[in-house]
Formats: C-alpha cells, sequence, structure tokens
C-alpha cells in the first residue's frame, strides 16, 4: 500500500480553485497512482491559496483516504492552540504536528515550540519539521537547520521527529548529522 506522507490542498499559479476541487482532483490522481492514503498538511496561516486547519477539516472530514496533521502559530495565542492541538489528537482528528521554520523566523529550540514537542511526546504522535530552503529564499533555512533537530532529538528521547524536506539542498549534511538518532526520521 503506498501512503502519501506529504500532501498540501492547495493551489498555486492557476487560477483560482475551490479547495474542494482540488481535493476532488487528489481523490482521482490517488486512485490513478493507486496511492491508498494520504496525509495531508495545513498551513499555519490562513492562506487564500493552501487550506489551513479549519478549513482543511471541512474539506476532508468524511474522506477516509486523508489523514490530517495539526500546525501552530507560535507567535499568536500560543496557549489556546496547544489547547486545540491536543483536543483534535485526543479526538483522533491530527495524527501529527508540523512546525513551519523557514516558512516562519523562528528556530525548532524555540521555547515556544516546548508545548509542542510535551503535547507529542505524551500522545505518541510524531512532530514533523519543515528544514531545508524555499524557492526564492535559500537564507530561510539558517531558521531550520537539522543541528537544532538534533538537540530537540537528544533531550526529548522519546519523541518522534520527522525531517520534511531533508534539509534541501544539504541533504548529505543533513544524514551526516541525523543518521545515529533512532527517533529522527
Amino acid at each position: 500500500m503506498i501512503i502519501d506522507s506529504h500532501l498540501h490542498i492547495s493551489y498555486l499559479g492557476e487560477k483560482k480553485k475551490n479547495f474542494f476541487d482540488v481535493k476532488t482532483e487528489l481523490l482521482m490522481s490517488m486512485k490513478k497512482h493507486d496511492i491508498g492514503y494520504s496525509i495531508v498538511i495545513p498551513d499555519n496561516v490562513p492562506n487564500p491559496q493552501c487550506a489551513d486547519m479549519k478549513i482543511l477539516a471541512k474539506i476532508i472530514k468524511d474522506e477516509k483516504q486523508f489523514f490530517s496533521m495539526g500546525t501552530i502559530n507560535i507567535f499568536e495565542d500560543l496557549n489556546g492552540q496547544i489547547k486545540e492541538l491536543e483536543t483534535l489528537v485526543i479526538a483522533k482528528k491530527i495524527c501529527a504536528i508540523k512546525l513551519f521554520p523557514g516558512h516562519d523566523s523562528f528556530y525548532p529550540i524555540d521555547e515556544r515550540c516546548l508545548p509542542v514537542y510535551d503535547l507529542c511526546v505524551k500522545y505518541d504522535i510524531p512532530v514533523v519539521v519543515h528544514t531545508g530552503a524555499n524557492i526564492g529564499d535559500m537564507d530561510c533555512a539558517k531558521y531550520n537547520d537539522p543541528k537544532y533537530l538534533v538537540e530537540i532529538a537528544k533531550k526529548y528521547k522519546k519523541i518522534k521527529i520527522v525531517i520534511a524536506h531533508f534539509f534541501w539542498p544539504r541533504m548529505k549534511y543533513c544524514y551526516k548529522l541525523t543518521k545515529d538518532l533512532k527517533n529522527i526520521y
């Protein structure tokens, strides 16, 4: 069985679409390519081109082929967002939490991320961390260098860290730093 583990319900560079139409296209593509399930990642801020958590919940509500991650904007109501994420984890509405250092100006070792790590350990779900350069912004990788994830992995022995994009384009560097840590994927 094939599981697409990194999917967004979004459209870029196309004429404005409806997110429900994008979902329908994704379902057709999954069927065509024999993909059984997809894990959908919401944007952590309202975005007219990429579904955030509230919109994503409505879009995939009745679709058994989709699982959702949760996410957080560490610059806003941190306690409220952590409570919401915990409610979603308990209700099995999310299967992981994604952080976006590099998209946003913070480091994974920022103390505002610590409640996310605590939540992931408490409920044994992975934290997925955006790493590497963004197209058009090579400097953003300073925020998501895997050296910070190594610190988190050593501090939280029971956490499962998934490195999204494997610190592209410096993938060999990422592998060298993380290859011996059993809680980094």
